[in-house]
């Protein structure tokens, strides 16, 4: 297909802009016009490419550079038919439309100034070489020769214009190659796609681009397109970091809290998280905030930890929210006020924060900054629980025990405990444990009920402990051993458990008693 055409329909695309996509009797008095002027030889494949626009086809069959040539292969065919063309002419139509559908404005703009058709054989050829090999061939058809015939009738005819490369390190190259690999990234289908995402973003990075390099580490941290490898993701965070990108500065503050691809540094951390939070990038903030209130990497100060949490919080972060209430709620950094904690629970709960669904679950049953609401107080139990919070599983499950705000329900309160107990929480260990062992909800099982209360007990929750000593007493849903049950006495004791003092107490005069008995 001659050149004068392609530059023609460019500037038939720079000058009537969307007017061609809305108007098809301007499309087909643009396909006659060009007919006359090129004596009707390309005039089915020029209407081809008018008829693709107007039907919208750039935003209905957008495809990727990957998918491309097979697209083009599979739909030759049928356009064919369609429009009683040869297979042949009909990709070469397709091969414009993909490369007129890629071109930007920039180099629109630059094709449409450019009479001689210079500025078309540089972007042309620079586009052509990004493609896949498979592609190459199909949009170089577009000229109707081979691609060496092509890059030489172009550079013969256009004053030996020289082919760019890809990897020209101006600004204009790095950034199409950079927002041709976000485009891909986002097509991408399978692991091949992200391979040749990856790949674009390795160029853009290489030539200094900091957003290239911070996609290129994400990339690496994930395992993405290329091998998971953790001090690459560094290497690339760091270089997008120190070119000033926030979102780069927090993640690699996240990289050195964590050891992840460096070592452990905390110093570090708090260092590139300050730098992120200087552009107020909300999980900088909430994550300096966390530092300040435990002392890691920074000395430990409450105000300056309210600080950056309230950024943070003011920013819309759900976890900054809810830390913000805490911050409140316990007057840490903060004059204590009920009200305010209820109010930033409450901001974080809507957004499904689990924790603060907890939170204000517990604001609504103690009355604090609310007025107390045992009902409403089991609603925001209940959407914390389904999310997975083990206090809030516990918590609902005693108020089902209870029948406190809701109706009784030991069933729902037996399977509630011990989703909690199950995930770890000791006291709903020690609770499904005593369920287990009255037979309350479910079947009574005093085997399993020892299992509940040895997990508690071994975490160091005294009334487990007493239980279990009782149980080992007793011999009841385990064998019966004395040693064991003052072992098990003596740490409840330890922990100021009356009842295994007593108990305790009640073994040793009982032994001293038999002692007496055989020195009798």
């Amino acid at each position: 297909m001659r050149t004068e055409i392609l530059i023609a329909l460019i500037k038939i695309r720079h000058y009537m802009g969307e007017e061609l996509f809305q108007n098809r009797r301007l499309a087909g008095t643009l396909e006659e016009a060009l007919g006359e002027i090129l004596g009707n030889r390309y005039v089915g494949e020029v209407g081809l490419m008018l008829r693709l626009y107007v039907e919208g086809y750039p935003q209905k069959m957008y495809v990727s550079g990957a998918t491309a040539a097979y697209w083009i292969d599979q739909e030759a065919r049928t356009f064919a038919n369609r429009y009683y063309l040869q297979e042949a002419a009909v990709k070469r139509a397709l091969a414009s439309w993909y490369f007129l559908s890629q071109m930007t404005e920039r180099e629109v703009n630059d094709v449409c100034a450019d009479e001689t058709g210079a500025a078309l054989a540089v972007h042309l050829t620079r586009f052509c070489k990004k493609q896949p090999s498979s592609l190459q061939k199909s949009l170089l058809a577009i000229l109707g020769h081979s691609a060496a015939e092509d890059f030489d009738h172009l550079q013969t005819t256009y004053g030996g214009q020289q082919s760019p490369q890809l990897d020209a390190c101006d600004e204009l190259d790095i950034e199409d190659c950079y927002q041709e690999a976000l485009r891909l990234e986002k097509d991408a289908c399978n692991e091949i796609d992200m391979q040749e995402a990856a790949r674009y973003f390795l160029r853009a990075a290489e030539a200094g681009h900091a957003g290239a390099q911070l996609s290129l580490g994400d990339l690496y941290y994930h395992g993405r397109g290329v091998p998971r490898n953790l001090a690459d993701c560094v290497h690339w965070m760091r270089l997008s970091a120190e070119q000033g990108i926030s979102q780069a500065q927090a993640r690699l503050g996240w990289n050195y809290q964590q050891g992840e691809g460096v070592e452990r540094d905390d110093n570090k951390a708090a260092y590139w998280y300050r730098k992120a939070a200087e552009q107020w990038d909300c999980d900088a903030l909430y994550n300096l905030a966390l530092f300040y209130t435990e002392g890691r990497g920074v000395a430990k100060d409450a105000a300056q930890a309210a600080f950056y949490c309230r950024k943070a919080a003011e920013s819309g972060l759900a976890e900054a929210q809810d830390l913000l209430g805490l911050m409140y709620y316990n007057g840490s950094g903060l004059p204590k006020d009920n009200e305010q904690a209820c109010a930033w629970f409450q901001a974080a709960a809507t957004r499904g924060y689990a924790e603060a669904e907890q939170h204000l679950g517990v604001m609504y049953y103690n009355g604090h900054g609310v007025q107390a609401d045992t009902h409403e107080a089991a609603r925001w139990f209940a959407l914390a629980a389904e999310q997975g919070n083990l206090q809030a599983q516990l918590n609902l499950g005693t108020l089902y025990l209870e029948g406190d705000g809701i109706p009784k329900d030991e069933v729902k309160a037996a399977f509630w405990c011990a989703r909690a107990a199950e995930q770890g929480n000791v006291e709903a260990q020690y609770l499904f444990g005593k369920l287990l062992l009255e037979g309350i909800g479910v079947m009574a099982n005093a085997e399993q009920a020892v299992q509940f209360f040895h997990k508690a007990a071994e975490a160091g929750y005294a009334p487990a402990q007493y239980a279990l000593g009782d149980l080992y007493s007793k011999g009841y849903g385990c064998p019966q051993s004395r040693s064991q049950a003052i072992s098990w006495f003596h740490k409840a004791a330890a922990q100021g458990d009356i009842q295994a003092r007593k108990r305790l107490d009640e073994m040793r005069a009982r032994s001293d008693m038999l002692n007496r008995f055989r020195d009798w």
